[in-house]
């Protein structure tokens, strides 16, 4: 729920967001949206997040499936 919210708050397509939508194609996400919700993600979890990494996400599965493996580290 976490990280719909943030996908949500900063995307240009507002709403619903689907597990396997692209962010960029889709959701209309952009650049600067992925920095926003990457630095948001980065707070609101307590952890840094290797943004290299994170920029290979496509879809909030993609970025669910990220995060979980490094919380696991």
């Amino acid at each position: 729920k976490l990280i719909r919210d943030t996908f949500s708050e900063n995307l240009v397509k507002k709403g619903e967001i689907p597990d396997d939508a692209d962010l960029y194609t889709e959701l209309g996400g952009d650049s600067l949206d992925m920095m926003n919700v990457h630095l948001d993600l980065e707070q609101a979890l307590g952890m840094k997040l290797p943004q290299e990494e994170f920029r290979r996400c496509r879809t909030v599965n993609d970025v669910l499936a990220f995060v979980q493996a490094k919380r696991k580290l």
